[in-house]
């Protein structure tokens, strides 16, 4: 019997999808990795009051996005290609969007500014209002407060990844917006910010 169109598709999506979580678990640890926080944090240390929040684009955000590129997107490659010698920035772009979804946050964000000039200049103006202290206050301690019978307190250190991601899904308001991919939603609790002790709880 003479295989099927359909007897190959399994195999092979198997093997490319299999491939694509390679890529994304490499890219994971190179960004994670000081050798690319550090230049990456200098970089926009160097340009970040550059960005202005308006709809007009200045002109030199294209040398500074050309700049990021070498620097950055180069870093990403030349250490993908080390692990993953087939590797291919062009087509793994191409292919990015269609896997959106399997993506963390954090890495396809990353991954996005390499080929969008809007989401780079979104990058910079977050970073500006971090800097400046327009953003959400995290100096503190994350304390969540159950409002149930049976209360408890979860602490972070301040430099804990998790606290970013509440920052994107709490608003100075207290509101509580949907949960993003990969976040643990915390409903009929209320969060406070600073000291664990009780009489500094909302």
């Amino acid at each position: 019997m003479a295989p099927t169109e359909e007897s190959f598709a399994l195999p092979i999506s198997s093997a490319s999808e299999a491939k694509f979580d390679a890529v994304i678990g490499s890219i994971e640890a190179i960004i994670m990795d000081l050798e690319f926080q550090v230049p990456k944090r200098n970089f926009m240390d160097k340009y970040y009051q550059e960005f202005e929040d308006t709809e007009e684009n200045k002109l030199t955000y294209t040398p500074i996005f050309n700049e990021y590129l070498s620097l950055v997107e180069k870093y990403i490659e030349e250490q993908l290609l080390e692990r993953i010698p087939e590797f291919n920035m062009a087509t793994f772009t191409a292919t990015l969007e269609h896997h959106k979804d399997e993506v963390a946050d954090d890495i396809f964000d990353t991954l996005v500014t390499f080929t969008n000039l809007l989401a780079f200049k979104e990058m910079f103006l977050e970073y500006r209002a971090e800097k400046e202290g327009r953003g959400l206050d995290l100096s503190g301690d994350l304390v969540v407060t159950s409002l149930c019978k049976n209360t408890f307190h979860t602490s972070y250190p301040k430099q804990s990844v998790a606290l970013a991601r509440v920052s994107r899904q709490w608003e100075p308001s207290g509101h509580h917006g949907p949960s993003r991919r990969g976040e643990v939603s915390v409903p009929n609790d209320r969060i406070c910010l600073g000291k664990t002790d009780s009489a500094a709880l909302l």
